[in-house]
Formats: C-alpha cells, sequence, structure tokens
C-alpha cells in the first residue's frame, strides 16, 4: 500500500513531541540499505569496540556506490513532502546530505538501557546544577519548548522497539517528581549479573516513568521527535537492529547545533595552549586500551580500581590525530551518550626510579589509578576537555607499572582525556628517560 499522509499528524507531533509515520520507505529502497550496511556492525565495531552501537557518520565509511541510497531516501519525495508538511518548507532531511547521518545497532554482549534523559538542559544535572552547556542561555529560554526548532529522527531498516518516550514532555522544562523519582531509579548492573536479570532490571525502569510510550516501529517506518523530551534506548544484543539516526533542521537549528557542540564538547577553535614536549614534559600518549562501559554509583569518586587483567573487554584504542582534539583519547566515540564509568588503561616501563608528576586532561569527572592505587580523584566536569588540567605525583620504581584513568562518561558529556608525564623536580638533576608504553 503507498504511503498516504494523515493531517493528524501535525498535530500529534506539535502536541506529543513525536510521531511516528509508518512504512514511508518502499520496499526496493529498505533493500538497497540493507545491503548498503551489511558490513555496519563490522565496521562499529573495529573503530570503536565491541560495545560500540553507532557508526556515525556513514560519510567516509562506505563508497559512493554505497553511499546512493542514502542519497536517496533523504530525496524521497513522500517523506520530503511529510517533513514540509509536519514542520515546514525550510526544514530538509539531514540539512540535504549525509554529513550527520548514522546508524544505531544493537550491543554485541549484554542488554541494557539509558538513562531517562533529555538531550539538552538549561542546566546540567546532579553536582553540576546551575552550570550550563547551551551556547547562548537566553536564547534557550526562547526556543527550547517550540516544536520546529530541534528534531531527531529514527527510521529502521529492520523491526525496532528499543526507542521509548514520553509524550508531551518536551513543553515542560523540569521534571515532575514522579518522573525524578524514576530517574533517581536507573538499575545498577554488575558483570556478574545475569542477561535475563538485566533484561527484566531494564524493562521495569522504562516502564517505571509515568505515562512512557515505546516507539515500536517496523522496517521503513519514520520516527520524528523533539530531542527535549524525556527519552531512553533499551538494548538487546538477540534483536538485530540497523537504524538511521539524523535530523530535519531548519537553518535556524543547523546554527544552533553548531554552537551548541562547540559549547559542549570543546570542538571549536583550543581555548587552551599547551607547553611543548622538552626534556621535562614528554608528548602526549596516544595508545591505550578502552573497556566498556561500566555501571556508576554516584561520582567517579566511587570508581573501582581494576587492571587491565581483569575481563572488562578491553580493546585498543587510539588517541585522534586531527581536529581541535587532536590527541585526544575520544571516549565518546566509543560511548556515545551513554552513563558510566569507561576505563583507560595500558602499561609503562620505567627504567629509573624517580618521582613522576602525571598530568592529566580530561572534562569528565576523573579518578586515576597506579598499580591498583587510587592517586587522583576529580569528579567535577568542566568542558572543553584541557591538556594538563589535574596532577598527581608519583614515585616509580624501575620496572613496569599499570596506569588506568576511570572518566565518567555523564551522559555523553565526558568526552575523552588527554596524558603525559612531567619530571618533577627533585628528579631533575639530569636528563631523565620517559616511561615507555609496553601495552
Amino acid at each position: 500500500m503507498a504511503f498516504e499522509f494523515r493531517d493528524e499528524w501535525i498535530h500529534s507531533y506539535r502536541v506529543d513531541g513525536y510521531v511516528i509515520l509508518p512504512q514511508v520507505l518502499p520496499p526496493a529502497l529498505i533493500r538497497d540499505l540493507r545491503r548498503a550496511t551489511v558490513r555496519s556492525h563490522e565496521l562499529a565495531r573495529q573503530q570503536g569496540g565491541p560495545q560500540a552501537q553507532r557508526l556515525q557518520p556513514v560519510v567516509g565509511q562506505f563508497s559512493e556506490a554505497e553511499l546512493k541510497p542514502f542519497q536517496d531516501y533523504l530525496t524521497l519525495a513522500p517523506l520530503v513532502e511529510a517533513i514540509r508538511r509536519i514542520l515546514s518548507p525550510r526544514h530538509t532531511l539531514g540539512n540535504g546530505n549525509c554529513d550527520r547521518l548514522g546508524l544505531l545497532l544493537e550491543p554485541a554482549a549484554h542488554p541494557w538501557c539509558t538513562p531517562w534523559h533529555r538531550d539538552m538542559r538549561e542546566t546540567t544535572a546532579g553536582a553540576y546544577s546551575g552550570r550550563t552547556t547551551v551556547p547562548d542561555l537566553e536564547e534557550f529560554r526562547r526556543v527550547r519548548h517550540d516544536p520546529l526548532m530541534f528534531n531527531q529522527v529514527n527510521c529502521p531498516l529492520y523491526e525496532d522497539n528499543c526507542t521509548w518516550y514520553v509524550p508531551g514532555s518536551y513543553l515542560r522544562s523540569d521534571d515532575l517528581p514522579a518522573e525524578a523519582g524514576t530517574l533517581a531509579s536507573y538499575p545498577r548492573l554488575d558483570d556478574a549479573t545475569p542477561d535475563e536479570q538485566r533484561e527484566a532490571a531494564c524493562l521495569a525502569y522504562c516502564r517505571g516513568m509515568p505515562r512512557a510510550v515505546r516507539a515500536s516501529m517496523n522496517a521503513g517506518d519514520f520516527m520524528l521527535y523533539h530531542p527535549l523530551g524525556l527519552h531512553l534506548g533499551n538494548y538487546l544484543p538477540d534483536r538485530r537492529r540497523v537504524t538511521l539516526h539524523d535530523y530535519a533542521p531548519c537553518p535556524e537549528q543547523v546554527d544552533w547545533i553548531s554552537r551548541w557542540e562547540k559549547a559542549r564538547n570543546g570542538q571549536g577553535p583550543p581555548a587552551f595552549s599547551i607547553e611543548p614536549p622538552d626534556m621535562w614534559h614528554s608528548p602526549l600518549v596516544t595508545s591505550w586500551r578502552i573497556s566498556r562501559l561500566m555501571p556508576k554509583s554516584g561520582d567517579v569518586g566511587s570508581a573501582a580500581a581494576v587492571g587491565l587483567g581483569d575481563a572488562l573487554d578491553w580493546t585498543p584504542i587510539e588517541a585522534d590525530k586531527t581536529g581541535p582534539g587532536q590527541s585526544m583519547v575520544n571516549v565518546h566515540r566509543v560511548t556515545g551518550d551513554a552513563d558510566g564509568i569507561a576505563y583507560v588503561g595500558g602499561r609503562f616501563r620505567v627504567d629509573r626510579p624517580g618521582v613522576w608528576d602525571l598530568l592529566v586532561g580530561h572534562d569528565g569527572g576523573c579518578r586515576l589509578f597506579v598499580d591498583g592505587k587510587s592517586v587522583l580523584c576529580e569528579p567535577v566536569r568542566k568542558n572543553p576537555a584541557r591538556p594538563d588540567r589535574s596532577l598527581a605525583t608519583v614515585r616509580l620504581e624501575a620496572g613496569e607499572h599499570e596506569i588506568v584513568c576511570a572518566l565518567d562518561t555523564d551522559k555523553g558529556n565526558g568526552w575523552g582525556l588527554y596524558f603525559r608525564f612531567r619530571v618533577h623536580p627533585e628528579s631533575r638533576a639530569d636528563r631523565w628517560p620517559f616511561p615507555v608504553a609496553v601495552g
């Protein structure tokens, strides 16, 4: 049956903050997109490790021929017209290109869910109350409830029941008391929790939110939703997921998102300088191993000491090689907007005993361990990540040592870290060999 637009969808979107257009993608386009994305899981996990659930953007990941179905999707006439009618003629799917278009995937290992969240708030939550990450607070207060200003889209290529949403919540700035109670009940699951218990706990958390609805979608459906409404994702490893994720902005939203991302993530021109490597400062360490995302209880100060020998699905991670975050270990590239503790660790050989300053740059809260002992804890998030933000002075004997940093991802606001060594003043009698990474 051919897709037919319904005028009631305009009202539904503006009142509820979301709408699902059923089977707007024709079967032939679904087939082409499935064929084009057949390598998506392999590519995502090569780049982000086994827990990666996002491949974004698709540009640079696929050949020109593989990208053609994505272009066909962006220009699909019934979909283009539906967006024009629900939003306005000034809104275009993907801003007319694939630059932000990504793929959402199922987890490789265990069931889990994100916390209930809004993608933007006037202030950050909890210990950081009063700090804002929006580029212009007064402007944000004027436009945050505008149904035409912010939006995101999910378009599944296979049946997708992961997204939950609270209708009408985008029209409120604050959470209702019952909603706040559910937010505080996020399940804390450890490695020993059986998958069946994980699945049940996550589902109970989803259902515990008053008035929450599950966005049950078939292949080819199209969900348009306001990201300032309360929503979450609940994921199962045995349910194949390849869902197109993008937005359909007007020019004002494009400008806002650009300014917001620079303010939140420090991805504009760096507002800091860093002392270059010299006889006392090592180069930034760029090769590490990263754990799967671990649940947290409170802030990073409660993060347990772990080692590279622990079964945490450690995978290699390299620091970004280009861009404003050059040499930053980009944890967000692996964890996305999920909330928890990511451990980044490495082993280093020290040739001569001495006292060293460990210089850590981070935005999310950070706890640093050396050979299993905590030597630094800075729980407050400060965006953007800046090199050499925090310092720990330690004595290292000759031999191998293990350094592990626990980073609070803070619902996607903790992006990554920088690390290097500095020779402590009491060890500067002569030229000192820097510790060497050995794995």
